[in-house]
């Protein structure tokens, strides 16, 4: 099933916006298993999250990534991959899609409360867990041309 679109559908009405950056070292992404009691539990996902009132894509992904893995990242390093509407039966929501190359393998801190566990994985292996919805477009969307 598809759920990224480049464009809104008629009745869209977004309850949220968020973002998702896709942080690459050696040519493997972070990826993050998320608490079995959140929303998708159990699935994992890139760092990622809601938008705070008057912020904008880029300082959210900022404070996101910071506080879900303790990497710092500079707004210099972000790669924007566009802005994408999620229109689902469940929810409604923009998505802003963000790539970091970062030099070396930063040490991570999870935020327990939110993330169990954390792997850096080539983009195509990562397509093997069981991923959030719509994780593997950004994907895609990053590295075009990724499959199974």
């Amino acid at each position: 099933m598809r759920y990224l679109s480049s464009t809104p559908s008629i009745s869209f009405s977004p309850e949220m916006e968020v973002a998702i950056c896709l942080c690459e070292c050696q040519n493997k992404n972070l990826f993050l298993h998320r608490s079995p009691h959140k929303p998708q539990g159990g699935t994992w996902s890139a760092p990622g999250g809601k938008l705070e009132k008057g912020e904008t894509p880029e300082k959210a992904i900022i404070r996101e990534v910071f506080e879900e893995t303790g990497i710092v990242i500079s707004e210099e390093k972000l790669i924007s991959h566009g802005k994408y509407y999620i229109d689902t039966k469940e929810v409604q929501f923009i998505m802003y899609i963000f790539h970091a190359r970062l030099e070396e393998f930063p040490k991570i801190t999870l935020h327990l409360e939110e993330h169990i566990e954390f792997r850096w994985l080539p983009p195509s292996e990562a397509l093997f867990l069981p991923l959030m919805f719509g994780a593997d477009e950004c994907l895609g969307k990053v590295y075009e041309g990724i499959r199974k």
